[in-house]
């Protein structure tokens, strides 16, 4: 639980378990990369320092390496490959965690169940990330809403079909915003010489 907990922290997924999926929001062979997306973002949750680096793959998928500092025992590095999915103008991550092997090889494991956020792009040039309301996922599945597996069967499944995820996601009451505004990391301009 260690390590997909480190990325819930870093979505700000405090205390509860995450809502995982068996497929994606979109297929990731359909993925798009949107360029805003790419580069190292920063923010703070309960005081703690985190960054997310987003790398584009040429697929159009991308890479999220999360750094986040574990409270006086140093830090933890997750790893994530997903694609973004537009739908109605909104935009969500479809992610997975990825494993080396080695962790200077290239061979790399895949988890078969996917993880969802919410990203929006703010004025100022921030991004406003928000999870699933893990609670409003249970009842959707235990009232029929959504094909799925409660807690009382383990972990929270979605295992419903991407469309009807959709419709079910554009709900903006089952979200919960991160309490932070990422801010984009830009390195410094190089001197003329």
């Amino acid at each position: 639980m260690a390590r997909p907990l480190l990325f819930l922290v870093a979505l700000g997924l405090l205390g509860c378990s995450p809502v995982r999926s068996k497929q994606p929001l979109s297929d990731p062979k359909e993925a798009k990369l949107d360029e805003r997306l790419l580069g190292t973002w920063s923010g703070t949750l309960d005081d703690r320092l985190f960054s997310v680096h987003v790398i584009g793959h040429k697929d159009g998928q991308l890479d999220l390496v999360v750094v986040a500092d574990r409270g006086g025992d140093g830090a933890q590095v997750l790893h994530y490959q997903g694609h973004e999915t537009i739908s109605e103008g909104l935009r969500y991550l479809s992610v997975r965690e990825k494993t080396f092997e080695d962790p200077l090889g290239e061979k790399f494991t895949l988890a078969p169940r996917w993880l969802f956020a919410k990203i929006d792009f703010v004025a100022d040039g921030g991004l406003k990330i928000a999870w699933l309301n893990s609670d409003m996922v249970t009842d959707a599945i235990e009232t029929g809403a959504l094909k799925g597996k409660s807690p009382t069967a383990g972990d929270t499944v979605i295992e419903d079909d991407p469309a009807r995820m959709l419709g079910f996601l554009k709900n903006p009451n089952v979200w919960k915003p991160l309490k932070t505004t990422l801010r984009k990391w830009e390195p410094p301009a190089k001197k003329k010489r």
